[in-house]
Order: C-alpha cells, then structure tokens, then sequence
C-alpha cells in the first residue's frame, strides 16, 4: 500500500477516536507533518511525495486542509476519503520503523495543544519556506532542522 497524506491523517483519526483525543484540521496537520520530519530524519526517506506548505500556523497539507476545512476550529469527527472513494489508513505492523515512529508521534504529542504544535513546528525548515516563494518545506530544510 502506497503512504498517503490521506491515509496518514485517518490513521490519526483512528488513534484520536479510538482513545476520545480531539483533533482539530490544525492539530491533525502538525502530527502529519511531525511523523513526517521524524521519518525523514530517522531512515532518510520520505512518506510521501506532497510537500508541505509554510503558513502563518507552520507547515500545512492543502490537501488535508481542504478535505477537513468543514471542521474550522471544531474538532474533525469524520475520515477523509482517498481518490477512489475509499477510506483508508496505515497498516502499522509491529517491528516497522513505520510503526514505531507514528506511535512516538502520538504518544509524545497527542496532548499537546494545537498552538503548542505550532510552536512545535514552526523551525527552521518554516522559516526557511516562509521567505521564499513558493512556500514549500522543501526535505532538505527538513533535514538541516
């Protein structure tokens, strides 16, 4: 199964129903992009191919933003649909660097609050992005954070 910022995002919505741990688009959007940097820095490869845009609250997915945006401030209560109408989430299989790392992810920062996400998450890799046009994390800055 190809990794998808789509099926990243339902596997935290799984987590958060799964455990009644609210999360809003911009909490949701700061996990993915913590899984993210930490997978990136930890093995050297990327989840995904979309890169991450640098906003005022700190590296955001569009396209995550778009499927949740109905939600505003609210907490998200539905899963994302992939291209094909589906809804799909990670196979986190024990041993995986996969595996091991979303779970570091939500364990270490599951009750942080969105804005202690965002200052979390808004480094030198968003400082970097937010000078420069397009606004785009780009996996190197990543890497030199």
């Amino acid at each position: 199964m190809t990794i998808t910022s789509v099926n990243i995002a339902n596997t935290f919505l799984q987590k958060s129903f799964e455990e009644d741990i609210p999360l809003t688009v911009l909490k949701l959007n700061k996990l993915i992009y913590l899984f993210f940097r930490n997978y990136l820095k930890e093995t050297g490869n990327i989840l995904f191919s979309e890169p991450f845009e640098a906003w005022n609250t700190g590296p955001v997915l569009p396209n995550i933003q778009s499927k949740f945006q109905s939600f505003r401030k609210k907490p998200v209560k539905n899963f994302a649909y992939d291209a094909s109408g589906h809804i799909s989430a990670l196979k986190l299989e024990a041993g995986t660097e996969v595996h091991r790392i979303f779970n570091m992810v939500w364990y270490t920062y599951n009750s942080f609050t969105a804005a202690e996400l965002v200052k979390e998450t808004t480094g030198k890799a968003w400082l970097k992005a937010i000078t420069e046009e397009p606004h785009l994390l780009k996996n190197e800055y990543i890497l030199e954070e």
